[in-house]
């Protein structure tokens, strides 16, 4: 999907969460954006919040009506079998 569309979806939900995947290093290397229960990568490319929100149209006095977050996940907690037991997230759907 591509990034306008998703900053489309977001504009209409009222937030712009970015996630970044970050190695042991403090890097960054991929990122994510999350909107309810799904998440749309896109890749690398040094995103914030608010540069989504901008993509979106959305202008400087407009910005306290929408919900910005930019987080950070550390990236061993990403790799397939990191995440077991009690630590695995719950589905509200489950």
């Amino acid at each position: 999907m591509n990034l306008k569309k998703i900053a489309g979806m977001c504009k209409t939900a009222g937030s712009f969460y970015v996630t970044n995947i970050v190695n042991d290093d403090g890097e960054v290397t991929d990122q994510w954006v999350i909107l309810g229960p799904a998440a749309y990568r896109v890749g690398n490319m040094g995103l914030t919040a608010n540069m989504l929100a901008r993509f979106a149209g959305i202008k400087d006095t407009q910005l306290s009506s929408y919900v910005l977050k930019d987080a950070g996940l550390s990236q061993k907690h990403t790799e397939p079998g990191s995440v077991s037991g009690n630590d695995r997230p719950h589905s509200r759907w489950a």
